[in-house]
C-alpha cells in the first residue's frame, strides 16, 4: 500500500490501486511543483503491514525528453531561408488544488460569525455561492439529510450511543451527538440478559460527484475536526466519523470540504442541532424464543412472544440485538447457518412489526443449553423513555 501526503504536515492520502507484486508503482493524481512524502506498507493475507518511514521527498515535474543529437557536418551549401513559425497558443493550466480547511468567517463573510442558524445551508464552489438542495429522504433505511449542488450530492445522518438513528427536529433540523466528557471508543450498558454494546456517536457521510482518489474534511465550525476521507476513483466515499467530544450543545455549523473534478474548493456548510448522546432515558427488553429441530420457521408461540416484546418497546426502539442459537448435537457442519437463519427471521418478523432503530443480527452456533432450550434465539430491544 502507498500513502503519500503534500511536505512535513500534510496529510496522508492512500493511493488507491489493487494489490500487486510489482516492485514499484507510479502515483497519479499528484500535483507538479509541490513536494511529496511517500510511505509504503505490504499487504499479506494477515493484514496491512508498518509503514516504513518517508526517506525524503520528491517532486513531480514534467520531464523534458533529451535533444537529438547534433547532425554530422556536411558540405557547404547556400543557407535556405527558414520561414516563420505560427505562434502555438499556450492551454489555460487547471486550477491547482488548494489546501482544505475550515471556511468561516474570516475567510469568508458568507458564512455568519457564530455560524448558521439550525436548518441553514451554505455552498461554497471556489468561495463564491452556489445553489444548493436540500431535502429529507426515509426510504431504504432511516431517514438522511440529502444535500445536493451542481455536479455532486451527499447523504449525512447522525446516529447516537446505541447507533440509532438521531433523525430530525420537528423543525426538520439534522440532529447530531456529541459526548459532554472525554470518554473510550466502546462501553456497555448492562440488559437483563447479556449487554447492549455502546457506541461512540458518529456522523454519518456519503457522496459523490467529487475529484477521485482526493481528501473530503468534515468539520463543525470554527475549527473542530471530526474527521477526513478519501474518494475512491470514481470520485464517491462512504464514512462513519465519530463526532468529538465536548462540542457545545445546542445549534452547530457542520462543514463538509472537498474538491470538484476540476480542484476547485467545494464547502458545503449545514446548521445541525448538537445534543448530548442518550439524553432520554433509556430501558430494555428482553425476550428468547425457541424453534423445532433443524428449522428456523417461526412457531406460532414465538410469533406471539415477539408481539408482546416489540410492544414493550413502545413505538420508540432504538436499538435490537438477535443472537441465535442451535442445540449441540454430532453433526457440527451447519451449526453458523442455521443459527443465523434463526436470527433473521426473528429480525424480520420484528421489523415487520414495527421495530424500528439499528439492528445487530449473529448466528452464534452452539448454545450452552441442551435439547430444546438450546434451539433458540434471544433478543434484546433498547427504547427511549420518557
Amino acid at each position: 500500500r502507498v500513502s503519500y501526503a503534500a511536505g512535513v504536515g500534510g496529510s496522508w492520502v492512500v493511493f488507491e490501486r489493487a494489490p500487486s507484486l510489482a516492485m514499484s508503482v507510479a502515483v497519479t493524481g499528484l500535483t507538479d511543483g509541490v513536494p511529496y512524502l511517500l510511505r509504503v506498507a505490504a499487504i499479506n493475507a494477515i493484514g496491512v503491514g508498518t509503514e516504513a518511514s518517508p526517506r525524503g521527498s520528491v517532486t513531480p515535474g514534467a520531464v523534458t525528453p533529451p535533444a537529438p543529437p547534433a547532425p554530422a557536418p556536411g558540405p557547404s551549401a547556400e543557407p535556405t531561408p527558414t520561414p516563420s513559425a505560427t505562434p502555438t497558443p499556450t492551454p489555460t493550466a487547471k486550477p491547482t488544488p488548494q489546501a482544505l480547511g475550515p471556511i468561516t468567517n474570516a475567510e469568508s463573510g458568507h458564512i455568519p460569525p457564530g455560524g448558521l442558524a439550525a436548518g441553514a445551508s451554505v455552498l461554497l464552489s471556489g468561495g463564491v455561492p452556489a445553489a444548493l438542495t436540500i431535502a429529507l429522504r426515509d426510504t431504504n433505511g432511516p431517514a438522511r439529510l440529502v444535500v445536493s449542488g451542481e455536479g455532486f450530492a451527499m447523504r449525512i445522518l447522525g446516529r447516537g450511543s446505541l447507533d440509532e438513528p438521531l433523525g430530525f427536529t420537528p423543525g426538520q433540523v439534522l440532529i447530531v451527538a456529541s459526548p459532554q466528557e472525554p470518554v473510550a471508543a466502546t462501553g456497555s450498558v448492562q440488559a437483563r440478559s447479556g449487554t447492549l454494546n455502546e457506541v461512540h456517536p458518529v456522523v454519518v457521510i456519503s457522496g459523490s460527484g467529487f475529484r477521485p482518489l482526493s481528501g473530503i474534511k468534515v468539520y463543525v465550525l470554527p475549527d473542530v475536526i471530526v474527521g477526513e476521507v478519501v474518494t475512491d476513483a470514481k470520485g464517491a466515499f462512504d464514512a462513519r466519523l465519530s463526532m468529538p467530544p465536548n462540542i457545545p450543545v445546542g445549534v452547530g455549523t457542520l462543514q463538509m470540504d472537498g474538491f470538484t473534478a476540476d480542484g476547485i474548493v467545494q464547502s458545503v456548510s449545514i446548521g445541525v442541532a448538537v445534543e448530548v448522546p442518550g439524553s432520554a432515558s433509556t430501558d430494555w427488553t428482553d425476550q428468547e424464543v425457541f424453534f423445532a429441530p433443524r428449522s428456523a420457521v417461526l412457531t406460532p408461540d414465538a410469533k406471539t412472544a415477539l408481539r408482546s416484546t416489540a410492544r414493550a418497546a413502545r413505538g420508540a426502539a432504538v436499538r435490537t440485538e438477535v443472537r441465535g442459537y442451535v442445540q449441540g448435537t454430532n453433526a457440527t457442519g451447519n451449526d453458523e447457518v442455521l443459527s443465523g437463519r434463526r436470527a433473521r427471521a426473528v429480525a424480520a418478523y420484528l421489523r415487520a412489526l414495527g421495530v424500528a432503530g439499528s439492528y445487530i443480527v449473529m448466528g452464534e452456533g452452539r448454545s450452552a443449553d441442551a435439547g430444546a432450550l438450546g434451539r433458540c434465539a434471544e433478543i434484546s430491544i433498547a427504547y427511549r423513555v420518557g
